[in-house]
């Protein structure tokens, strides 16, 4: 592979910050065997406390006096936002997802194609575990302060648990 060919697999988030809606991507070499969990305690939790920490804490300085249990609380919601995986199956690019994207996030299927590459060139897949598990989605937005809402389901086998 070439060093300026994009991966064309791996995994997404469309994560809200403190002033947008942000997708984040990683992207994988083909067959390996990332979980949305393990990306979410390596990236996303990185970025949540970097831009969101400061904000909770001007707001509510006792919720978390100490900057670690922030950092633990949103370790512990990787289900909470619209996410998905891009594969290669025989040739045929495959984003699986939860169908959970909303008009606020202001990230398109496109958008995501782009990302890894393959824009115009994915098929897109419902996958029950790609979903968003509700209470993962409320407690984020309970602890960041933020209106907007997105579908979720209440069982734990449709957020790939």
């Amino acid at each position: 592979m070439k060093k300026t060919e994009k991966l064309t697999e791996g995994l997404f988030y469309v994560v809200r910050f403190p002033s947008e809606w942000s997708l984040m991507t990683l992207s994988l070499p083909p067959g390996s065997d990332i979980c949305h969990a393990d990306y979410w305690l390596d990236d996303g939790v990185f970025f949540m406390d970097r831009y969101w920490y400061p904000e909770v804490f001007l707001e509510h300085p006792e919720w978390f006096p100490d900057r670690k249990l922030f950092h633990d609380e949103i370790g512990l919601l990787p289900y909470g936002f619209p996410r998905g995986r891009a594969v290669n199956v025989d040739g045929q690019h495959i984003i699986y997802h939860g169908d959970d994207l909303e008009d606020c996030m202001d990230c398109t299927r496109a958008s995501i194609e782009s990302s890894f590459g393959i824009e115009g060139r994915a098929k897109w897949v419902y996958d029950e575990h790609e979903r968003c598990l509700a209470h993962d989605r409320d407690r984020l937005r309970t602890l960041l302060e933020f209106p907007e809402t997105w579908k979720a389901c209440s069982h734990p086998e449709g957020a790939g648990l």
